[in-house]
């Protein structure tokens, strides 16, 4: 139902990477552990860290860190700070934002449940349930 962009997938990996660090990793190591360019990822922790989801300082003694507890980060901020808010009531068979047949189509609630069931479990799955049942886990994401 929903895409994502690549970039999304690519900060989600990179947060889980953070997360799994007990120390700051440079954009360097998070780019060459999760094979994401350099330049790229230097654009996501910036989205990243604009979203309060990493901080980020330069330097020898910098790096990328997470913001707050990954109990309290949610999947749902990864992929708000990379494509904005999802929260919009979106017509998933035309793709706008205001469906012109939302009164006399059958499916429109169907689709709109849909899409606020796939938010609420985006929104209710944090980083540590990631890292909890393996995935992310070893730098496998």
């Amino acid at each position: 139902m929903f895409r994502f962009s690549a970039g999304t997938e690519y900060a989600i990996r990179a947060v889980l990477r953070v997360a799994q660090s007990d120390t700051p990793l440079f954009i360097r190591e998070i780019s060459e552990k999760e094979t994401i360019p350099k330049s790229f990822l230097s654009k996501l922790v910036q989205s990243l860290t604009h979203g309060g989801l990493l901080e980020a300082r330069r330097g020898m003694h910098g790096g990328v860190n997470l913001a707050r507890p990954k109990e309290e980060i949610s999947v749902l901020e990864i992929i708000e700070a990379c494509e904005g808010p999802l929260r919009s009531p979106t017509c998933l068979l035309n793709h706008t934002t205001q469906c012109p047949r939302s009164t006399e189509c059958s499916i429109h609630e169907v689709w709109q449940k849909a899409q606020e069931g796939m938010i609420e479990i985006l929104s209710k799955t944090k980083l540590s349930d990631l890292l909890d049942n393996g995935r992310g886990r070893n730098g496998k994401s």
